[in-house]
Order: C-alpha cells, then structure tokens, then sequence
C-alpha cells in the first residue's frame, strides 16, 4: 500500500511537469486522469476520483474547441485510439449516475445540457456498437435527471422537460428494437464468446433502470415506483445471473470467486437502485443480498458501501416489523437520498414522508467496515 501511494506521488509530480511543458501529449493526459481516477475510487476517495475524471473531460472538451482552429491539436485528437475514449466514456456514465442517485457533487462539465441527444440506428452491426450508443444514451438520460421535476425544486419548464423525455423514451425504444436483433442471434449462436454473451445480457439490466429512471422523472411521488415492481425483479434476476455466470468463469479459470472490480455499465448501480426504489419485500432484498453476496467496485460505485444505504433505507421505510406494504407517507424520497463516506462512517440523509411541509429530514452515520 505504501510502495503504491510513492508511485502515484511520483506519476503526480511528472504529470504535472508534463503539464507544463511546451506541448503536453493529449493522450498522455487523458490516460493519466483515467488511471487516477480508478485508484482513488477504488481506494473510495470519490470526490478525488471524481475531480480526475472532471479534469480529463474538460481537458478533452477544451482540445475539441480548440481543434477547430489548430491543426496540430486536431490531429493528436485523431490519433487518441476508441478504447481510451470508450473508457473514459463509461467512466463518465459511472459518475453521473453516482450523482443522480446521490446529488452531493456537482461539476459544470457534468451538468450541462451536453450536445444534444443522439439519434439511434435502425440496426446495429454488433454488440460493441450498441453498447456504445447505449453509454451515450444513458448520459443523455442522466443529464436530463439532472434538471429534471423529480431533481429540482421550484420553477422548472415542464413542457419542455415532457418533450425531451418523450423524445428519449423513442430513443429508448429504438435502441432496444436495433440492439434485440442482434441479441437473439448471439443467443441462437453456438459459438459465441462467452463473455461477449454475459456483456450483452449485461446491457439489458441498465436498460430497464434508465427506462424507470426516464418514466418516473415528471413526478417526486415514491408509490409511483410500485407500477415497475415487475420490471425490478427481472432487473434483480439478470443480475443474479450475471454475477453467478462470471463466478463460474473465474473459478473455471482458475482467476478466484469473485470480481474486485466492475467494468463498463456494471450492475451496482441497478442493484442499489432496484433496492431503494422498490419496495416490494423479497425483490428489494434480494438485490442487497447479490449486492453483499458478490462484492465488487464500479468506477464510483462500491457494491457493500451501496448494500448498508439500501439496508438503511429499508429499515427506515418498514421499521422493526418488516412491514409488507409501506403507506407514502413512510416512504424516503429517494430523490434527496444522500450517502459520503468519511473516515467514522457513511453519512447518510434524506427526506422522509409525503412531498409537503410534514416530511422530515433524518440524518445518520452508518458504521463502515470494509
């Protein structure tokens, strides 16, 4: 751990001589800031992790300005290979929906509008593309969350937020009809890499949480989340899946039991989702039970830091008893649910009750052993 945190100190200080040189690689930069970023949230130092990735995207934002008018600043953009811009992408995705699901951070970069959202195909060629355009698509939900009657308080444009979400839930629905043509034939397909298998099915999880995500955002009423009690536990049973399936490959492998670090869209996040939102009694457990059963990280997102807020929220929302149904006025409005881990816990807070003057802020600190 000490010979780890002196090499970072030291890719710090060259970094920053790099920086201040005449004509500082894009690239090198961009692979600095990813790098960082995945070991100060998997050391759990989100805000540190946070601001690299904040960094590397204003970073890449302005090269992009400034690109239109040097060619040298174009051409070095050109040479940044898809992977490093692919990844940087999924961490990005990571974050805003760690700031959706927890608005304590806010960065300008990441709370801007964006440039529009992207149209998507009639058909897609494999399942790398669709997974592309499905990151992209999900940020454009995410941004949308952002400013969206669900997040904000006060004055907001309803009309014009209805029409961006009509629009996105076409988007949605287009992507899903390009993507299952492929899928279904990746099922029927006997030769199918298998872990190309698990990161197709993969997709089909998140898409179901940012299609709930998308339809519950006109609204701050929590019973609204009963209507998807359905869609949550397929959420819930393809993670299962997924986790049990990559187990299986790993011991196969010889690789252990479990996976440390999740990459891509991950399913942390539709678990603690899943659990926070839905309130039926065994759905909602079960996805803190996958959650603590398979332990891992994903970009921001901790899968037992998550598992003990949703444990919160639950014992909050059904008390002692466990109680089967849960009146409104019982219900935490997930949409002020906040979690910072500190060096004496995990500080968590939230309004709880009806979305009137009688809800009450409650705060705790849950103890944290890792």
């Amino acid at each position: 751990m000490k010979f780890a945190l002196m090499q970072q100190n030291k890719a710090i200080a060259s970094l920053q001589k790099h920086m201040s040189s005449e004509h500082p690689q894009i690239r090198l930069v961009l692979i600095a800031s990813l790098l960082f970023a995945w070991v100060e949230s998997f050391h759990d130092n989100l805000d540190t992790a946070a601001k690299q990735i904040y960094s590397g995207l204003a970073i890449l934002k302005c090269c992009q300005n400034k690109g239109e008018r040097n060619r040298k600043i174009k051409e070095e953009l050109a040479a940044i290979d898809p992977d490093l811009r692919n990844a940087i992408g999924r961490f990005e995705l990571q974050l805003r929906s760690y700031l959706v699901m927890n608005p304590v951070l806010h960065y300008p970069t990441l709370d801007d509008a964006g440039e529009g959202v992207q149209d998507i195909p009639n058909q897609f060629a494999t399942v790398d593309e669709a997974y592309l355009y499905a990151v992209e698509l999900f940020k454009d939900v995410l941004r949308y969350l952002r400013r969206s009657p669900r997040y904000i308080e006060g004055d907001i444009d309803l009309e014009s937020c209805k029409e961006e979400r009509e629009y996105m839930e076409i988007q949605i629905k287009k992507w899903t009809e390009a993507y299952l043509k492929i899928f279904r034939i990746n099922e029927e397909s006997r030769d199918i890499d298998t872990r190309t298998h698990l990161a197709s099915i993969q997709l089909m999880p998140s898409l179901q949480t940012f299609e709930i995500m998308l339809l519950t955002s006109m609204t701050k009423d929590e019973c609204l989340f009963d209507d998807f009690t359905e869609q949550f536990a397929q959420i819930v049973a393809w993670c299962r899946f997924l986790m049990e399936k990559d187990r299986e490959i790993r011991m196969l492998g010889g690789m252990g039991a479990f996976l440390k670090a999740q990459f891509g869209m991950g399913i942390i996040m539709s678990l603690y989702f899943t659990a926070t939102r839905c309130r039926e009694f065994s759905v909602r457990r079960d996805a803190v039970a996958i959650l603590k059963e398979f332990p891992c990280k994903n970009g921001m997102w901790d899968s037992l830091q998550a598992a003990r807020v949703a444990e919160w929220v639950i014992e909050r929302e059904e008390g002692t008893d466990g109680k089967r149904f849960i009146p409104g006025g019982c219900r935490v409005r997930t949409s002020t649910l906040k979690m910072c881990l500190q060096n004496d816990g995990i500080h968590v807070e939230c309004m709880q009750g009806p979305v009137d003057d009688s809800q009450k802020l409650v705060r705790e600190t849950l103890v944290w052993e890792q």
